[in-house]
């Protein structure tokens, strides 16, 4: 992916973690009073990890069509919050801010999720559920609650796939679980323990979360004959197949656990499922 990146002319140092990587935002700095763009992208929980300038001839709508097509989500309005008019010109005299609007969840509950509807869906279903026990939003624009318990932050958040979203294969989510005496979150934790939801389930809610995959692939549309082609290397093209494929084994709590799903019903099921086990 950084090789991408960087055909698409951006700079400013290796990105490493590209696979957290849950939203962008196009922004701007100065260097000697003249204005650059630069693409800003942040994780799960809303920190910033890193930025890039755009290179000479490098347009914004270019980089745009390329992280659309990877499936990474693009939050325009704070732009218009954070730039003056005169720094947008500067930048590229075409650029016309869009009004800023909410995103809404879809009435049709069997059309395929955007990532901004995934996040709507579950901020009212899920969120709502979560501050009425007692949960406060981390901050805004990010799926992150948290919780003081005497002295110890419960935290709670949802981690996005890092594949992004396909409009035959859909996505997938882990619900990320941390404690400790510090309401910060940080990669590297010292004084407290920080898990998926997944490994500390009993054998039979596993089973239950393999039956609830099972039943949201069978749901999964047949891709058509050339999904994933051409030019696509075959142990991608494999990973690909394997996305509408059943799950056979059984769930361990070691296993890699990714909440499947396309539409709006398929995600209400897995939250039925999160306010019951959580």
């Amino acid at each position: 992916t950084e090789g991408i990146l960087c055909k698409q002319g951006l700079g400013g140092g290796q990105l490493r973690k590209w696979h957290e990587v849950l939203f962008c935002r196009f922004t701007s700095e100065k260097v000697n009073g003249i204005a650059y763009p630069v693409l800003v992208l942040y994780n799960d929980l809303g920190k910033e990890t890193a930025r890039y300038a755009l290179s000479v001839g490098v347009t914004q709508a270019q980089v745009t069509a390329f992280l659309q097509s990877v499936g990474k989500e693009i939050r325009p309005e704070q732009v218009e919050e954070t730039l003056q008019e005169e720094t947008l010109e500067e930048i590229t005299p075409r650029y016309q801010p869009r009004p800023a609007q909410a995103p809404s969840v879809p009435e049709n509950r069997d059309a395929p999720l955007t990532p901004s509807e995934f996040s709507a869906l579950m901020q009212k279903e899920l969120g709502d559920w979560l501050e009425a026990q007692g949960f406060q939003k981390k901050s805004v624009g990010t799926l992150a609650w948290i919780r003081q318990d005497e002295e110890v932050y419960l935290q709670f958040w949802v981690r996005t796939s890092p594949l992004g979203t396909n409009l035959f294969a859909g996505s997938s989510f882990q619900v990320m679980l941390q404690r400790s005496s510090t309401p910060q979150t940080t990669s590297q934790l010292t004084d407290g323990t920080r898990y998926r939801l997944t490994d500390s389930l009993s054998t039979e809610t596993l089973a239950e979360v393999r039956a609830l995959q099972n039943e949201v692939l069978s749901r999964l549309p047949t891709p058509p004959p050339d999904f994933g082609q051409p030019n696509t290397h075959a142990s991608v093209l494999d990973f690909l197949q394997q996305q509408f494929q059943p799950i056979e084994a059984e769930y361990t709590p070691q296993s890699d656990i990714w909440f499947r799903y396309r539409t709006q019903a398929d995600v209400l099921k897995w939250i039925a499922f999160l306010k019951t086990t959580a």
